[in-house]
C-alpha cells in the first residue's frame, strides 16, 4: 500500500476505501491488509499499522464514508487476529485452499464438456452442490442448467429432478407462467416415474399442486 502522505486527493482516498470495503466483505484477509499469503509477521504488522493509520484519516469521517470505514475497521481487527496467530492462520489457509478448489471444480463443471475424471455419481453430486450455490446467489438460469446435467447423469437420483422442478418453479423471469408450469410438471412426472412411492416425491408434488394455480 502507498504511504498515507502520497494519498492526497479525496477521490483517491475514497476509491481506496471502496476497494478495502469490497475485500472486507469478501473476507479476503491477506488482500485487505495488503500482504501476500507467504508474508511473515513483520510484514503483516507493518501493513496492518499503515492501514490503521489510513482509516484514522479525518477525511474518512465524512457521513458517506463512515459506515464503510467502520466496517473495514471491524474486519481488519478480525483479520489481524487470525493472521497473527499461527494456529488460526493455518485454519484460514485451509479454508482458502478449499474455496479455491471449489472454484476450480466449478469452472470445469460450468463447461458443458467439463470432465473431472470422476464417476457419474460423484460428478452429479458436484453439479448439484454447484447448482445450490448458484441458487443462493440468485442465478436460477445457471442453476437449472447444472441441475439438468445432474439429473441426466443420475436419473435414478430423484432429488436432482425434484430440485430442478423447484428451481424452474421459482424462476419466474425467463418463461411465461404457462411454459414454466408445464416444464415443472414434466420434471415432476419424470421424478414420479423413477420413484413413484418415494415420500420426497409425493411431498414436493403435493406442495406444488397446492401452491400453483391450475390451468
Amino acid at each position: 500500500m502507498r504511504p498515507i502522505a502520497e494519498i492526497n486527493p479525496e477521490s483517491e482516498l475514497q476509491q481506496l476505501l471502496d476497494t478495502k470495503f469490497g475485500l472486507a466483505e469478501r473476507g479476503d484477509y491477506y488482500a485487505l491488509i495488503g500482504v501476500s499469503m507467504t508474508a511473515d509477521q513483520e510484514a503483516i504488522d507493518q501493513a496492518w499499522s499503515g492501514l490503521v493509520r489510513l482509516l484514522n484519516d479525518r477525511r474518512l469521517a465524512e457521513d458517506d464514508m463512515v459506515a464503510r470505514r467502520d466496517r473495514v475497521r471491524k474486519v481488519l481487527v478480525r483479520a489481524y487476529a487470525v493472521l497473527s496467530n499461527p494456529t488460526r492462520r493455518a485454519v484460514y489457509h485451509r479454508k482458502l485452499q478449499k474455496k479455491e478448489s471449489e472454484r476450480k471444480t466449478e469452472r470445469v463443471l460450468l463447461a458443458d464438456d467439463g470432465d473431472l475424471g470422476l464417476s457419474k455419481a460423484d460428478t452429479a453430486e458436484l453439479l448439484f452442490a454447484s447448482a445450490c450455490r448458484r441458487l443462493t446467489a440468485g442465478d436460477y438460469r445457471e442453476a437449472e442448467r447444472l441441475l439438468a446435467r445432474a439429473a441426466d447423469a443420475q436419473p435414478e437420483r430423484v432429488k436432482y429432478r425434484l430440485k430442478l422442478a423447484e428451481t424452474v418453479r421459482a424462476n419466474r423471469y425467463t418463461r411465461s407462467d404457462d411454459d414454466r408450469l408445464a416444464l415443472v410438471r414434466r420434471h415432476l412426472e419424470t421424478a414420479c416415474s423413477a420413484a413413484p412411492y418415494a415420500p420426497s416425491v409425493r411431498i414436493v408434488v403435493g406442495f406444488i399442486e397446492r401452491e400453483e394455480p391450475h390451468h
